[in-house]
């Protein structure tokens, strides 16, 4: 199956909902005149007339996630949902520890390990290779700029993706 199209659309409702609160609270901001609802049939992946989502098959990944706050947790969700499809190699580059102030963004992390103080990129990778056991996942304990550091020479600073999870 697909497991990315009920995820998606689940963001959507959340984006949906988020947008008729904001407006009806803030309605004298500029950003909520920008609001409009969706309507109509949305599909993820087919523009065909049934609206079905094509399986998904293997994913071999080369990539560097940074952050994994609040908007990278979204990123781990849809890598776990995917499970053994997932191939290849992630780096995870995250500074932060879990605290319980921000369990309720990190839907990744468990409360134990944000009453332990658990880095973010620990308890990251150990959910990773639980759920996607052909993932190599290397965690980072850096920031961003600390990482890149690691390969001295900029012009040796090549990345296949760098998936942005910053949310400040």
């Amino acid at each position: 199956g697909n497991p990315i199209g009920a995820l998606s659309a689940a963001t959507f409702a959340a984006a949906e909902v988020f947008k008729f609160a904001f407006a009806k609270a803030y309605p004298e901001r500029a950003a909520a005149l920008q609001f409009s609802s969706w309507s109509g049939v949305f599909s993820l992946a087919s523009y065909d007339f049934d609206s079905s989502n094509p399986p998904i098959g293997d994913i071999n990944l080369a990539a560097t996630l940074v952050g994994l706050g609040g908007v990278g947790a979204g990123f781990m969700r849809a890598m776990t949902a995917l499970g053994s499809r997932v191939k290849g190699t992630l780096a995870l580059v995250d500074a932060d520890v879990l605290t319980t102030d921000n369990l309720n963004r990190v839907s990744y992390a468990t409360l134990e390990g944000a009453i332990r103080g658990d880095r973010k990129v620990d308890e990251a990778a150990g959910l990773l290779r639980r759920y996607c056991p052909d993932l190599v996942v290397k965690p980072y304990a850096l920031t961003f700029d600390d990482y890149k550091r690691l390969t001295p020479r900029r012009k040796d600073r090549l990345y296949d993706i760098v998936v942005t999870g910053l949310d400040n």
